[in-house]
């Protein structure tokens, strides 16, 4: 099951509107609705408050879907790549005061 079909489901089970899920995680309706729709997914935060919201596993929530998964995986490795830049400037910082104190 998409994901879009499981959130939209669980909401209405919980008999809540979108309204109500918008104010709970600090976003508006229409983003609800277009996350319902599959016109946008959910960033990671928001799968949190969700998944607390409607009392449902992360696991659960996206399971079956690959276009979730797909997503998460790829911001997932953008941010290792990050940190791994951020380590190897700093370093080549640490580097380049090391060498400047001992020439000094």
């Amino acid at each position: 099951m998409k994901l879009e079909t499981r959130l939209k489901q669980r909401r209405n089970t919980l008999q809540m509107t979108q309204e109500e899920v918008a104010e709970k995680i600090h976003v508006s309706r229409q983003t609800i609705s277009n996350w319902e729709n599959g016109r946008n997914l959910p960033d990671i935060n928001s799968l949190i408050l969700i998944s607390e919201i409607y009392a449902i596993s992360l696991d659960e929530l996206m399971k079956g879907d690959p276009k979730m998964v797909k997503k998460l995986d790829e911001k997932i490795k953008r941010g290792k790549f990050f940190y791994f830049l951020v380590i190897v400037i700093g370093v080549i910082v640490l580097l380049n005061i090391l060498h400047l104190i001992s020439i000094g």
